[in-house]
């Protein structure tokens, strides 16, 4: 039986992110994951509306009486308030960039200087802020009969699950070694490309999607350089760039995967709150096909989290089978399925849709007809590291 944390937590806890030892710990597109270690702990993903100054938070806090137990909470935050009193109603529509889904009335505490305020809400309520990378995505907040604004929710769902691993990986009590420290104002897009030219490198749309600063593209350990779009496929999630870069590597394709395949994946995971040098997994091919035998997808199990999208799936020989696209495992899935948070489900854009999309932008891919000897796992990453790059764009 699923067990309320509403009334408990409501008096122990303070809202998140107001602490000393907040941590910045990765950024899934424009949202930062911020573990803060007070009490029993929290995890939050935060995103700043540049525009209104208004900051967002959605955070899962730990119980200190039972540290199985949690909570999710919604805080906002805008230094230009002055919020009276100890409560405020407001209501938060969310709208998936066609129409508004949903209506929710929330009561919110007001923090002690009126800049900000919080609430502890189900998980049904985080779940129908959850989107994937739909551009338009977002909510309009009201607070008595005004409309306070609107704002995005683009790539939510991915920063919902980055805060539930975030929490689960840092047990009460523990110190965990992080890379980047204080929390960021600056909302960033990280992903993965893989060189299939020259000076042309393919990454999926959605990691370019909605940038307003040039992109970069950057081998580990070296400066970014430039790029920019010449070729989009929106409906398949793929876009070509365009780099004055020099490639020290250019992938060739292979077009028919076998089911149980073993395959590899390389990628940059989390941006750079992560790791800057890239990460190579292994797994294997466990569906040919996507969702609802979608023949563009391919599902494999090596793993991947945000910041792999755009990045090459490899077979041993070193060969791109197919592109990393998406993962599943939102709270709403896990609800359908039981509670289970779904592990290594991940998809991948067909080496066949990606070098057909290529022969329609002008581009003569190297497609491998002949069997080619398989790679120790070693030489295959180094294989992997000479033609797939970093991605970035604010």
């Amino acid at each position: 039986m699923t067990r309320t944390l509403l009334a408990t937590t409501a008096v122990a806890l303070a809202s998140p992110a107001s602490a000393d030892d907040v941590t910045k710990i990765a950024e899934v597109g424009w949202w930062g994951i911020l573990h803060e270690s007070d009490g029993a702990g929290s995890c939050s993903a935060k995103t700043v509306y540049t525009a209104s100054t208004m900051r967002f938070f959605m955070a899962q806090v730990r119980n200190p009486q039972n540290h199985d137990e949690t909570a999710w909470m919604l805080l906002f935050r805008n230094d230009k308030w002055k919020l009276k009193g100890k409560t405020v109603d407001a209501v938060i529509d969310v709208n998936d960039g066609t129409k508004y889904l949903k209506s929710m009335k929330l009561t919110f505490t007001v923090e002690t200087n009126g800049t900000g305020m919080f609430a502890w809400v189900s998980k049904d309520v985080v779940n129908a802020l959850a989107f994937e990378t739909k551009k338009d995505a977002g909510f309009r907040l009201s607070m008595g009969n005004k409309e306070v604004g609107k704002f995005g929710l683009r790539d939510s769902a991915p920063a919902i699950r980055a805060v539930v691993n975030c929490l689960k990986d840092r047990p009460a009590g523990t110190t965990q070694v992080t890379t980047t420290h204080g929390p960021t104002e600056r909302p960033w897009s990280y992903g993965t490309a893989f060189f299939v030219s020259k000076n042309v490198a393919l990454t999926a749309y959605h990691v370019v999607d909605g940038c307003n600063t040039e992109i970069k593209v950057k081998y580990p350990g070296y400066a970014a350089v430039s790029a920019g779009t010449i070729a989009t496929d929106r409906n398949n999630d793929l876009v070509l760039l365009k780099t004055d870069l020099p490639a020290d590597g250019v992938a060739s394709f292979r077009m028919r995967p076998r089911l149980g395949e073993s395959v590899a994946s390389f990628g940059f995971p989390y941006g750079s709150g992560f790791n800057t040098s890239g990460n190579f997994t292994l797994g294997g091919v466990t569906s040919t096909v996507g969702i609802g035998d979608d023949t563009t997808m391919l599902q494999f199990s090596a793993p991947v989290q945000p910041g792999n999208s755009g990045g090459p799936v490899l077979d041993m020989a070193g060969n791109v089978i197919g592109m990393s696209e998406k993962v599943m495992g939102t709270l709403k899935a896990a609800d359908k399925m039981g509670g289970a948070v779904p592990q290594n489900v991940n998809f991948a854009v067909t080496g066949s849709m990606l070098v057909a999309f290529l022969h329609n932008n002008g581009l003569e891919p190297q497609v491998e007809t002949s069997t080619k000897a398989k790679l120790d796992p070693e030489d295959l990453a180094l294989v992997a590291k000479k033609f797939t790059v970093q991605v970035s764009c604010r």
